[in-house]
This record gives structure tokens, sequence and C-alpha cells, in this order.
């Protein structure tokens, strides 16, 4: 199912978890707080307070899901890798 990522904006002060995967190898995983989230047409931004901002690049080649199995749980694929969004 695709969804928005406008429903990652109601997330703010909390933790996430980001997973990166190429093909289906995971190959990085980062966790940190952050104040809210700011959607752009060329990123998704997770800002940190007193820190630097993280960014996730997208596009319109992008294709974000909710995954069903677990609350708080997306996915951004793209064409050879995805990442998982886990608001823990």
């Amino acid at each position: 199912m695709e969804f928005s990522t406008d429903i990652l904006k109601s997330y703010h002060d909390r933790q996430v978890v980001l997973n990166y995967y190429d093909d289906r190898e995971l190959v990085e995983r980062k966790g940190f707080t952050f104040s809210r989230v700011k959607l752009t047409e060329k990123e998704i931004l997770f800002c940190i307070p007193n820190g630097i901002d993280y960014q996730i690049p997208t596009s319109s080649h992008v294709s974000f899901q909710r995954n069903s199995q677990f609350p708080n749980y997306y996915e951004l694929f793209f064409s050879n890798s995805r990442i998982e969004i886990y608001f823990p």
C-alpha cells in the first residue's frame, strides 16, 4: 500500500531508527533523537536539537510504504535499495 510521506510529520520529539539495505543486505543502521520532521520535494529532513539535521534524499522515483506487520514502521524503496524508518 502506497502512503504519503506526510504521515511522517506526525512524529516529533522522539527517536528514529534508519536501516539501509542494498538489495537484501543491511549495510548501515542509524538511530537518533529528533524534534520534528520536515518534508520537501527533494528530501525528508529530521531536525535534531542542538545538532546537524539528518537528510534522506528523495525523488519521484521513490516508493513510500507503511509496513503493516509492525506499528510505526515505514519503508522507502529506491531502484536497488531501501531504507526502513522505524519509530520505537
